[in-house]
């Protein structure tokens, strides 16, 4: 094969072979998991509660009135299960770990404690968020210094963590802006076609999925471009833009292939989780199968931009 021209495959089974050197890297993914399942939930549920009477008052009067009413109590429906969520979860937000917010899986039933006002909770998301992004960066880092097939430096990756912090939270914040603007305006569009004729509301939100297809593929190496060559949030984007567009069917390629794999391997984790044991072994097969998974996307990332190991990093 070419050199710097490793394929799809190659990069996965690289990508798995560096977690077999290196075990150590799974400790991460299974802390966090093992921090959702141990400690008590932070919980919305007062917060939610209220939102709960509230919409429900609503759609007392929209059922009174003889107006449709089926959207409120689709609402009213969504609230009551988000009161069982756990605010933790958000540590999860940028590191790979099988429990989730809405998963309700836990030693301890009781709360840490509970988030009462939109203000209090708009921090502790944000502090938790803040907080997955340096985990990520520790996370990320390790997988890069991996990828360039050098031993393993600890004190190199903890002194690169900010820098890795400052650039990864600028390029999350950016794509989580454009994202809270473009949700809230193309649902806006698709209910005003859906109410036009369905026909339209259709074609338009395929066509706003495909949207959305083309720009998580173009996206997708932005990770890779600043934990191995270093570069600032939009230089990352730009980066990883320029290689999706040149590369873009192997990136496709890439991106179905691994969400085929997490997803499939997902769902049978998921039927181990319920049984005795099974909740710890689907945790350590998580991290397992996502540690591998994002390891190939870093070599796939190294090898099909050419870097040497004395280029990446710098």
């Amino acid at each position: 094969m070419e050199a710097g021209r490793r394929g799809i495959i190659d990069s996965i089974g690289a990508g798995f072979a560096l977690v077999h050197r290196w075990p150590a890297l799974l400790v991460l993914p299974v802390l966090v998991d093992g921090l959702l399942w141990l400690l008590p939930r932070v919980s919305p549920r007062p917060l939610l509660e209220r939102l709960v009477e509230q919409s429900g008052s609503l759609t007392a009067g929209g059922a009174q009135s003889g107006g449709p009413n089926a959207l409120r109590e689709q609402v009213v429906r969504t609230l009551e299960v988000l009161q069982g969520a756990n605010l933790l979860g958000v540590l999860g937000w940028q590191v790979p770990t099988f429990l989730h917010p809405l998963s309700g899986q836990g030693f301890s039933q009781g709360d840490l404690f509970s988030v009462s006002s939109w203000g209090q909770g708009f921090l502790v998301v944000v502090a938790l968020a803040l907080a997955s992004v340096l985990v990520a960066c520790l996370y990320l880092g390790a997988l890069a210094q991996g990828a360039q097939e050098q031993p393993w430096q600890p004190r190199l990756l903890l002194s690169q963590a900010p820098r890795y912090w400052g650039r990864l939270t600028a390029y999350l914040a950016l794509l989580t802006g454009v994202v809270l603007v473009a949700v809230p305006v193309i649902g806006s569009v698709w209910i005003l076609l859906q109410a036009v004729a369905p026909v339209l509301g259709s074609l338009f939100l395929a066509l706003a999925l495909s949207g959305w297809l083309v720009v998580s593929i173009s996206l997708y190496l932005t990770k890779p471009a600043i934990f191995l060559e270093g570069l600032g949030g939009l230089a990352a984007l730009r980066r990883s833009i320029a290689l999706a567009r040149r590369h873009f069917w192997s990136v496709l390629g890439l991106f179905l292939l691994l969400n085929l794999i997490s997803l499939g391997v997902g769902l049978l984790l998921v039927r181990v989780a319920t049984l005795p044991w099974g909740l710890l072994l689907a945790i350590m097969g998580n991290a397992y199968l996502a540690t591998g998974l994002s390891a190939a996307v870093m070599v796939y990332y190294r090898h099909r931009t050419g870097l040497s190991p004395e280029e990446i990093g710098t």
